[in-house]
């Protein structure tokens, strides 16, 4: 009776043929990774909405817009935690590459004015209403797409003052206010 076996030829074509379809599915999934990490911080962003807006119906002001403190914001983020209306672990955005450490997600408004794009919050506020960029997420952005640069490809997530969170990809500079109006 004869003993029917693999050759190494046979075995080589069908090794051969698993690292092909293994090689053209690894960007596939890092795709999915990566989408799955941005899904997650936006889910972050609209709870932090969400916060906002309760802060704002116990401590609102009236619905003019003018600094912070007169439409109901509060002055800082720890002040939401503090209340108790958001947990510390949502303004840590675990989007970057592997083995880096989650950092905060970009508080455009609560920075000093004038360094990011904006001279003043209440003529930023005054001229764009709830379509405002209170927060942003640069923690998605292209690999190695310098900020300063106005003719790179960004991409980021922002949250709005109405609540809404939107991501973008476009050509300009990611810090312009204007860039995500």
């Amino acid at each position: 009776m004869r003993r029917r076996a693999f050759t190494l030829i046979e075995v080589l074509a069908v090794l051969a043929i698993i690292i092909l379809v293994a090689s053209l599915m690894y960007p596939v999934f890092a795709a999915a990774k990566a989408r799955a990490k941005e899904t997650v911080c936006t889910s972050q962003l609209r709870q932090i909405g969400m916060a906002l807006s309760l802060y704002r119906e116990d401590f609102g002001g009236p619905s003019t817009y003018g600094e912070m403190s007169e439409m109901g914001l509060p002055p800082t983020l720890k002040e939401l935690i503090t209340r108790g209306l958001l947990n510390r672990e949502l303004v840590m955005c675990k989007g970057r590459k592997e083995g880096m450490e989650p950092v905060a997600l970009y508080n455009v408004t609560w920075a000093p004015e004038g360094t990011i794009g904006v001279p003043s919050w209440k003529d930023y506020v005054q001229r764009f209403g709830d379509n405002s960029i209170v927060m942003t997420d640069e923690n998605h952005d292209f690999a190695d797409s310098p900020i300063s640069d106005p003719y790179v490809l960004h991409h980021g997530i922002g949250l709005y003052l109405d609540g809404h969170v939107q991501a973008r990809t476009k050509t300009g500079f990611w810090t312009d206010r204007i860039w995500w109006n």
